[in-house]
């Protein structure tokens, strides 16, 4: 149709009969991804590499199975092996589990830097799509702004669960910088994480 334009993540098709609102979410035709924090909290040795492959990324696929999610998960962390910006295949736009709320356009938006980049709306929604409005709001990342490893807040490259080490991360409730980094926790501590579908 004419003069009819995509304003949010449904695709036009099947529509609501009582509302008229598409009900056919984009990503079931490879439009766009979901981004989700995850309602379940993970532990240093839960986040570490090991044989390869992060435990962050396999976590994120267990949350996305069990809210009966298709696709593949990546977590969005940071260690020595590769930076959470080279980790994330740049497949966007990504998008809140509502289907509607745009987070990320692209991989280029991801990365905060002099008041530019960042998500569009906070990832404040699980993989069941409720949001998270209370409760432990912090995502562990590992990562400053631009996405890189921060060599000083990633608890030794999450190996060590120690009370005196730093885990850095971010807010799933902020924008800007705020919702990867600039926050810090001891390493014995539980949190969240971000995952992207790739």
């Amino acid at each position: 149709m004419l003069g009819l334009t995509l304003s949010a993540c449904f695709l036009l098709g099947d529509a609501d009969k009582e509302t008229g609102a598409s009900t056919t979410p984009c990503w079931s035709t490879d439009a766009c991804r979901r981004v989700f924090a995850t309602s379940t909290f993970y532990g240093v040795t839960e986040i570490q590499r090991t044989a390869g492959t992060l435990k962050a990324d396999t976590a994120c696929n267990a949350r996305a199975a069990a809210a009966g999610l298709t696709g593949t998960y990546k977590a969005w962390v940071s260690d020595s092996a590769q930076d959470a910006i080279a980790h994330i295949t740049d497949v966007g736009p990504w998008y809140l589990m509502d289907g509607t709320t745009l987070v990320f356009q692209n991989l280029a938006q991801i990365p905060y830097a002099g008041g530019v980049g960042g998500p569009s709306n906070p990832i404040n929604q699980d993989e069941y799509g409720a949001l998270i409005s209370s409760g432990t709001t912090g995502a562990a990342t590992g990562s400053n702004a631009a996405g890189e490893n921060d060599l000083t807040k990633n608890c030794s490259n999450w190996a060590d669960s120690g009370s005196t080490m730093e885990m850095g991360g971010g807010l799933i409730t902020q924008t800007g910088s705020a919702w990867a980094t600039g926050h810090v926790w001891n390493c014995n501590v539980s949190l969240r994480l971000y995952c992207f579908e790739q």
